[in-house]
């Protein structure tokens, strides 16, 4: 394994107050799968994702086998059996739920910790409320050069 620490696992050490992160499933079997994070959080990100493996993508499903034999292509067959499969519909859901995470976070609402929840069978989830965060407003930027609204004559 490398030691080079995947995005996941150093996203603690950003330097960041507050983190909402959202990833899609993982291959084609997951391709409805979301999973939401709020960090900090009860468990640390380093301990949730530190079996996260470098290892080649094993082509065990009936069509990457015969794409492969095929093609003859192991880096591309490899590259396509080892990518996530999905949807529009799964990252606007992902979206919506991050969306409504941050505006938890402005309300000082109650936050979710996790979310985890396939788009098949949404009554067989994970989810970890966590305490609430300080109600925070990140604030307004101006737009093309024009200044915030209570600026404006």
């Amino acid at each position: 394994m490398s030691t080079t620490p995947w995005a996941r696992q150093a996203i603690e050490d950003a330097g960041f107050e507050r983190i909402i992160e959202a990833g899609l499933g993982k291959g084609p079997q997951d391709c409805l799968g979301i999973d939401l994070h709020t960090i900090p959080a009860a468990r640390g990100a380093s301990t949730i994702w530190q079996s996260t493996a470098t290892g080649e993508a094993e082509i065990s499903q009936p069509a990457y086998r015969r794409l492969l034999a095929k093609r003859g292509d192991q880096c591309g067959t490899v590259r396509l059996a080892g990518r996530s499969i999905g949807a529009p519909f799964v990252g606007a859901v992902a979206a919506t739920l991050v969306v409504a995470e941050f505006m938890r976070l402005a309300m000082g609402a109650r936050r979710y910790e996790v979310i985890s929840c396939h788009l098949r069978d949404l009554g067989n989830r994970t989810v970890i409320q966590g305490a609430a965060w300080t109600p925070y407003n990140p604030g307004t930027v101006a737009l093309d050069g024009l200044p915030p609204r209570a600026e404006r004559k």
